[in-house]
This record gives C-alpha cells, structure tokens and sequence, in this order.
C-alpha cells in the first residue's frame, strides 16, 4: 500500500471525514506547497481549495458513501504567490476507516493550452479581418468567417482550392512575381490588392502574408490576413471629389477650375490659341431664396447647371464656385465674335421658364466674360477681369454680357479703396454735414434744414456723394453711416435750437437697407435720445422706389415713427412709376417733386404736366409738396403759381457748412 501511495505519478492524500490532511505522498513535496502551509500534513484541505470550487468539493463529502469506488472532480488548489493548480481528482470514502482517499493528477498546463487553443479560435473566427491558412504548395487548409463572408464562398467551396481562384485581373504577372519574392526573401507580404469574389465583384483588399516556418527553418504553412477597404476607398473617392467639386450640384468647384483653366491656358500658349472665362452671376437670385425658400433655390442651381452643362462642349467646364456665381471655361476660340455666339448660346437656357415646386419661374444672369491672351497671363488674372466685366453688365441694366475692358478694373479697385476708405472714415470722422434750407415760397422763410453728407479724406480731398453712396449700399456699411448722419444731424439741430436758431425742422435721408433692418426705429430713438432734440423737429426722407416695396414689418416701422411725431417725406417722387394706392395708405406727410421734373419748367410742357399734376395731387391728399432743384425766378413763379408750398435749390441758398447757417437764417428777418 505504502508503495502505491507514496508512486510519483500521482498526488495522494489521505484525509479524515472533516477534510484534515492526515498524510500526502512525496510528490506534493515534489511538486508545490499550497499556500499558507510550511507542511501539508495537518492543514484543511478544504481551506486550500479556491473558493469558487469548495461548494463542488462538500458535495464529495455529502456523496461519499453513494459512490464508494470513488468520485471524480476538478478544483483549483490555491498554491503560494497567490497562484492556483488545476487538479483532475478522484475521491474514495472508507466508511469502515472514516477516511478520505484522494489521487490526483496536475493539469494545470493541459488546461492552459485549452484555453490558449481556445482564445486563438475565438480570435481566429470572430476578428473582422478574413484569415485563410495555406499549405506551401497553396492549397487552401483553413479560413475563418469573416473570410467567406468578404468572398463570398461557402467552407466547403474554398478549403482545397488555390488562392487564385480569387485573382481579380486586374494585376499583372510580374506583380505576383514581385509579391512572392518578398515573402520569400523577407517572409512577409503587405499592400492593397484587387480581388474577386465568387459573385465576379472586384473589390479592393489590403492583405498581408506571412510564411511560418518550422525550427529548421522550412516553410510549414502560410497565412494570409485580410480586410476588405470598399467602403473605405469609396469614402476616399468621395471626399476627394467633395474637395474639387460643389455637393450641390457635382459642376467642379473653384480648387478644380482653377487647375484646368491653368492647364488650358498652357496649352493655348503653346498651340498659340485663344480661350475665354466667363463669369455667370443670376439676377437677383437672393429674391428666389427669400420668397420660396432656400429648398427652391438649390433647385434653381440644379437646374441651371444641367442647362448650362449641356450648352457647352465637352472641352470646355462649367464650375460653380459660389452661391448663384457659376464660371465656363471656353477653349479653342476663334476671337469676340466667335465667344459672342457661344455667350448668346449659353444665355439662351434662361429663356425658358424654370419649374420650381408650385411654379414657374424666369431667371435672368449677367456675364462678364475676359480672353486669352488679350485680358490676362495668370487664371487668377483672367478670372478677377471676367469678374469685373460681369459687375459692370450688372451696373449696365443687369441680364446682359460685357467683355472685359481696363476701365472695369479700375472701378473694382476703386471699389476695395472706398469700402476700406469708408470704414476708416466712420472711426475718424471724415464725414461732415452740409445743409440746404427748404423754403416756404409764398413767405420766403426757411422751414427746415436737408442735412447732406459729405466726406473729406485726408489724401484724396473732398469724395463726392455719388461716388462712396453705391459702395456703402452695396457693402452694408449705409447702416453704420446712416446711424452716424442721424445722430450728427439730430446734435447739430439741438444746439442751433437751444442757440435760437429758427432751423425748423431738420430733414435726413434713409437709405433702403438702413430702413429695412429690425433696429431702425431703436436707431433713431437713440439719436433722438442721446441729442436731446424734439421728435416734431425731425424729418426722414424715404425714395419712392423703396415706398412702393415696403413689407408689413416696414410699414410696421413707418408707423411707429410717425407716431412719435417724426415727419415722413417721400424723395425723388414721380421717379417710380407711382402708384397712388401708397399715398393713400401710408402715413405720409409730405412729397418732394423731383428736380428733373422741375429743371425744364417753364420750357418742357410734360415737365410742367407733371409738376403741375404732382402738386395737384399733394394739395387734393393735403400733402405738403416741396419742388427740389429750384434755381430760376421762372421756376419760382411757376410753381408759387400752381400754389406749391416750399422749394429747395440754388435759387435759394447752395448747402451750407454748419457755421454759415445762422448768418444765412438772420438775413431773411
């Protein structure tokens, strides 16, 4: 007995019925110390077994005498260094003896190799990564699933076959040739390859083979690992054609039409041909995306690009580069003429109505369109005349094309020296005021002040009005300049009033853009405000062009404002193409008869039909009328004649610095 006991391929205990160690056989000696014992003959084999197992192991003592030739069981023997054996375990009961037999085998390692075997074959079937497994002569001995799904064959189609059986075409010999020496020479293999799977469907894969090898050396198998990348290359190709053409519409975008344009520019320097950019702006584009809707305006885009794509050969490209601005490129042109007749083509896509949901519609565009060589050596050169020439089509009437000349240069860079100069000039206060007076004709006494804007730059002297306004309006800095003219105007009109002064009222222009911002009404509470002057002594004149388009929040505002006191004049009327319903309809207190209505009189007899009709007009609605540019008696006599009530020009006073206007106001006394 003691020989079998104490035999080394076995760890034996014996124990008693509460699991005390009574005697262990060499080998454990041999073998490990279990954790907190300095021997294990004394100890509680039940306090050494890991915890999660003790419940198994007190069923081997609740079953002891229902299997007296012994139980088998597994458990986990906590060893010293906190570490663990697995023990495979057979457990017999004495019942004469009271006495536990225990003969158990260490399996740690076995048990450790199962469970690397078995990470590797969750690794190998679950990584979204194909793996196939090759002999050396190539046939195919393993894959795992994520393989057969990329390639789309069933286990049993692939195992036996060889790898090319999944060769696109796409590739020449002297790749492969170049692929399997690599592996050869250096064991391994990475790069992106073109294959196919069992659909026919090419598709590209970023694969990398290794060669395993045995200890001598010798190639054993190889195992190829790969990824599909469809997805990834599309989105590669996808955000590469984002950055060279417009989502909306797929035309090239600027990035793109520059780089033709300076190709097409090299080879017209080289074949010695001309080529043309024309630069495409729609008419009032932004009317469409405030009345339908943004949705509708992409639409508009859409559908002018298809136009325009297809009234243009395949040589030439079409590019939108920015909002409603779209460019073409012309190649191989034969001098104006022949552009002219490719510019009329292009523009006639737009004589047709355009369907947008709900209706049809027509769109207008102004073209500018610059030659090469005649206009510019660079694309950047080439593209800025185009677009000067285009500005001026639109400045010229809109819906109509010009060809580039110096001339519409120079007014671009006049244009960036005055939207530069302006801001400046806001900051420092370049800008001054001069006054004209309005006068009552059948007294001869000054009833108020026109403030007229001025501005003195400190190199380029005095900047006439007619030059700087367009520029204001056109940037948006006409708000912050208009703000700047009320408040000056409001501040000069009080201190002359608390001088006494007899000034009147004091009048002040406003422009559209100033009126249409939801802040006027706050604006010119503040210069009321700030300055101190009286509502009642403030007068704002509108142009009839804006009256006749106002919206109801522009109303809304008209109103407020006259209920505050403020007069409301409309300029310029007879100018656009009236229509009586606002003068009825407005708060409206007074209409000012345009000077060029009134220069001819008493000579042009349908200048006096329409003064005499406008002042007819005011008197029937009991509007006061004023006639600007009076500069004769006969004008005078005339219109004092047709009972106007006030008139304003030379004939009376040219506008005046601030400081002559109480000396001009004392001599009427």
């Amino acid at each position: 007995m003691d020989g079998f006991f104490n035999q080394q391929m076995s760890l034996n205990i014996i124990a008693d019925g509460n699991w005390k160690i009574l005697r262990a056989n060499e080998a454990w000696s041999d073998h490990h110390k279990p954790k907190g014992t300095s021997r294990l003959t004394g100890a509680s084999l039940i306090n050494l077994v890991h915890d999660e197992d003790k419940e198994q192991f007190n069923r081997l003592r609740e079953n002891r005498l229902e299997s007296p030739e012994g139980q088998p069981c597994q458990f986990r023997l906590l060893l010293d260094g906190d570490s663990y054996v697995y023990l495979n375990a057979s457990v017999a009961y004495s019942e004469t003896e009271e006495l536990f037999y225990m003969v158990a085998q260490d399996v740690t390692e076995l048990k450790q190799s199962h469970e690397r075997l078995r990470r590797a074959s969750t690794v190998f079937n679950r990584t979204s990564e194909g793996i196939l497994i090759t002999s050396p002569d190539g046939e195919i001995r393993e894959v795992n699933d994520s393989f057969l799904q990329i390639t789309g064959y069933k286990r049993e189609e692939i195992i036996g076959q060889n790898p090319r059986v999944l060769k696109s075409g796409r590739h020449s010999t002297s790749f492969y040739q170049d692929l399997w020496r690599s592996v050869r020479e250096h064991g391994s293999w990475s790069g992106e390859i073109w294959n196919r799977r069992k659909d026919g469907t090419v598709y590209p894969q970023l694969l990398s083979i290794n060669a395993v090898t045995d200890d001598k050396g010798m190639t054993e198998e190889y195992i190829g690992i790969c990824a599909d990348v469809s997805n990834v290359k599309r989105d590669k190709e996808m955000l590469e054609f984002l950055a060279h053409h417009d989502p909306l519409t797929g035309l090239p975008n600027r990035l793109l039409f520059d780089s033709r344009l300076s190709l097409s520019m090299q080879l017209a320097a080289r074949n010695q041909t001309q080529l043309a950019v024309a630069f495409l702006d729609l008419d009032h584009f932004k009317n469409i995306n405030d009345t339908l809707g943004h949705a509708a305006g992409d639409e508009l885009l859409l559908q002018i690009s298809k136009r325009l794509g297809s009234s243009v050969r395949s040589s030439d490209c079409v590019a939108r580069i920015s909002g409603d601005e779209f460019v073409i490129l012309l190649t191989e042109t034969k001098g104006p003429e022949n552009v002219s007749q490719i510019i009329q083509m292009i523009r006639g896509i737009f004589e047709k109505p355009f369907v947008l949901p709900g209706l049809e519609t027509h769109v207008t565009a102004s073209i500018g369109v610059a030659l090469y060589p005649d206009d510019g050596n660079t694309s950047s050169e080439l593209l800025a005349n185009a677009d000067a020439a285009m500005y001026h089509a639109k400045e010229n009437g809109r819906n109509n094309y010009l060809f580039y000349s110096p001339a519409f240069t120079e007014r671009a860079y006049e244009h960036l020296f005055l939207e530069s100069a302006i801001r400046d000039a806001i900051a420092e206060r370049q800008f001054f005021l001069a006054y004209q007076p309005q006068v009552s004709l059948s007294s001869g006494k000054t009833t108020g002040l026109e403030a007229l804007l001025r501005w003195r730059h400190p190199k380029k002297g005095i900047i006439t009005p007619t030059r700087f306004i367009p520029v204001a309006e056109q940037t948006g800095l006409i708000r912050p300049l208009g703000v700047l003219v009320l408040k000056m105007a409001c501040t000069q009109a009080k201190a002359w009033i608390d001088a006494g002064v007899p000034i009147g009222r004091i009048a002040v222009n406003v422009a559209a853009q100033q009126f249409h911002h939801h802040d006027f009404v706050s604006d010119v509470r503040e210069a009321l405000n700030e300055s101190g002057l009286q509502p009642d002594r403030l007068e704002l004149e509108l142009t009839e062009r804006f009256v006749m388009h106002l919206d109801e929040t522009s109303v809304a505002q008209l109103k407020a404002l006259r209920a505050l006191g403020i007069m409301i004049s409309i300029d310029d009327f007879g100018t656009g193409y009236s229509s009586l319903i606002y003068l009825k309809t407005l708060p409206v207190d007074k209409i000012k008869v345009d000077q060029s209505f009134v220069r001819d009189i008493p000579e042009d007899r349908d200048d006096v039909a329409i003064a005499d009709a406008v002042i007819a007009l005011g008197s029937a609605l009991d509007l006061l009328v004023i006639a600007e540019g009076v500069e004769t008696t006969e004008q005078l006599a005339h219109l004092k004649g047709r009972s106007c009530a006030q008139g304003q020009g030379y004939f009376f006073s040219r506008p005046l610095k601030a400081e002559a206007v109480p000396g001009f106001l004392s001599r009427q006394d």
